[in-house]
């Protein structure tokens, strides 16, 4: 029963289509390559990348150029030394050293692997937000075609109505009470009413549609729809991103744990290095120096701060493992609630459809009575009126249906690669090492003007989406050391099946005035 609800509510929406239609996966590459919020998440991931190189050159060498220059006098006589006898010098020493740890007790290869970590919680953040604002973009997507289908039938309403209105003024004419008149009227007013109360909600989801993408609706194409296992326990739930960000977000706590307490350990570097002086310390003559040092730092007393922080890590650990706990809660909840309203709506729409088919014959019987006499004319509307009420709440329920799934489908994080292809995100890891794209707001790129500090008054319209955001998508997962881009994906992926649907033409009921 659920397929033939489906297939019917896709049949009334292909009724009145145009041939083509933007698809429900441009939709999805206009929104990645608009929304500021995702944009702000992309550059949270790459900063990230970039904490790994700050914390990993601590075990990398360190090279640094040395100089000085500068007036020096000294008194000093040592016996079989060369002797300073206060003559003012210019001492002067220029060289070259290098430092590389050799031992810290694994302090800094620990603090390495949390930033790690650390970058692979950003990048499940950025996932998860990323899913999230694709289940509601194919929600507002498919309520501006939930609206689209609730117009039609308020016009059809409004089109009963004004035909039992004409039925009545006929009678009216040889006997009919003027009671029968103004109730027609009355009821054609209410249809009226409520067929402009749809467009305005049709126009409201058309409003957030242009919000998520930037761009204006022309028509949409009926998209596929996920397949949801018939049994909530075959729902897989490890491909959840908020479980996985947790899961991240623990292993770099207890990484971050063991560099704390390691921090109380020695520390062992190779100090070497060639300089060349001359008149240095106020004493005369060449002062050059080659060396090849093993260095022993270890700090014994650092007033209790080492104990405060490994303390502070340690309860970071805990709360790190009640988050991976929630998150887990959490995703299983969810996934609770949107089956029990999946099931509901799977019985309602079953329900709705006989009741529907019962409530059109009623009403037809009811005319035809109504016609010799044996039936009062508010039988007769009241017969429409919940023939109609009862189609709505089937278009309801079948939509609920839809985009019941799409939420299945994101809380497994798989919504993105349903629409994108089987390997939507791992293609993005296989096209790095492309040129990269600048950001139009990088204060590193050159001839790129920063933002202003005062904010432009509000337009009138949308703006659309500069070229240079259109590949936001395709660099989302960035490398770990290199801000690099692959091309922007084709728009659609993957074929599209179904027909589309208008959402350009006005619709408006014949003789509404």
């Amino acid at each position: 029963m659920p397929n033939r609800i489906l297939f019917l509510l896709w049949a009334f929406a292909g009724a009145l289509a145009p041939a083509q239609g933007q698809t429900l996966e441009e939709a999805i590459h206009l929104m990645l390559s608009y929304e500021p919020e995702l944009l702000a998440a992309h550059a949270d991931t790459h900063s990230a990348a970039a904490d790994i190189n700050v914390v990993r050159g601590d075990l990398l060498p360190q090279v640094s150029l040395n100089g000085s220059g500068g007036s020096v006098e000294r008194q000093r006589t040592i016996d079989g030394l060369s002797r300073g006898d206060g003559e003012t010098l210019f001492a002067r020493t220029i060289g070259i050293s290098l430092r590389q740890l050799v031992f810290d007790g694994g302090n800094a290869l620990y603090a390495t692997r949390s930033a790690e970590h650390a970058l692979a919680v950003q990048s499940y953040m950025e996932r998860s937000m990323i899913e999230a604002r694709v289940v509601d973009l194919s929600e507002v997507y498919f309520e501006v075609l939930r609206t689209a289908e609730r117009i039609r039938e308020a016009e059809a309403n409004v089109a009963t109505h004004e035909r039992i209105r004409q039925q009545v003024s006929q009678r009216s004419g040889v006997g009919g009470t003027r009671t029968d008149t103004n109730l027609a009227d009355s009821r054609l007013l209410e249809a009226k009413n409520t067929f402009v109360t749809e467009q305005i909600a049709r126009q409201t989801a058309i409003d957030r549609f242009e919000r998520l993408t930037g761009h204006k609706v022309d028509s949409l194409v009926l998209p596929r729809v996920p397949v949801v296992p018939p049994e909530m326990t075959a729902v897989d739930l490890s491909g959840n991103w908020n479980y996985l960000s947790a899961q991240s977000a623990l292993r770099a706590v207890e990484d971050k744990r063991k560099a704390a307490d390691r921090s109380g350990l020695p520390k062992v570097f190779l100090d070497a290095g060639l300089s060349r002086g001359e008149d240095l310390g106020g004493i005369e003559g060449v002062d050059d120096e080659a060396r090849a040092l093993l260095m022993v730092q270890w700090n014994l007393m650092n007033g209790g701060s080492r104990d405060a922080l490994q303390k502070r890590e340690g309860w970071q650990v805990v709360r790190a493992h009640e988050l991976v706990r929630a998150a887990d809660l959490e995703r299983r909840y969810r996934l609770i609630m949107l089956w029990r309203e999946r099931e509901a709506d799977r019985d309602t729409a079953a329900s709705l459809q006989t009741q529907v088919d019962f409530l059109k014959q009623v009403a037809n019987d009811y005319e035809s009575q109504f016609a010799v006499g044996k039936r009062d004319l508010l039988d007769i509307l009241d017969a429409w009126n919940r023939h109609y009420m009862t189609k709505v709440r089937l278009i309801d329920s079948s939509y609920n249906l839809v985009t019941g799934a799409c939420r299945i489908q994101g809380v497994q994080g798989k919504l993105v690669e349903f629409y994108l292809g089987r390997d939507g995100w791992n293609e993005l890891l296989a096209k790095q090492g492309k040129s990269a794209i600048p950001h139009p707001h990088h204060p590193n790129e050159e001839g790129v003007e920063p933002l202003a500090a005062e904010l432009d008054p509000p337009q009138s319209g949308v703006e659309a989406p500069t070229a240079a955001k259109k590949g936001f998508f395709a660099k989302m997962m960035p490398d770990k050391h290199t801000d690099s881009s692959p091309a922007e994906p084709p728009a659609g992926l993957l074929p599209v099946k179904g027909q589309p649907v208008s959402t350009t033409r006005p619709i408006a009921p014949k003789n509404l005035r």
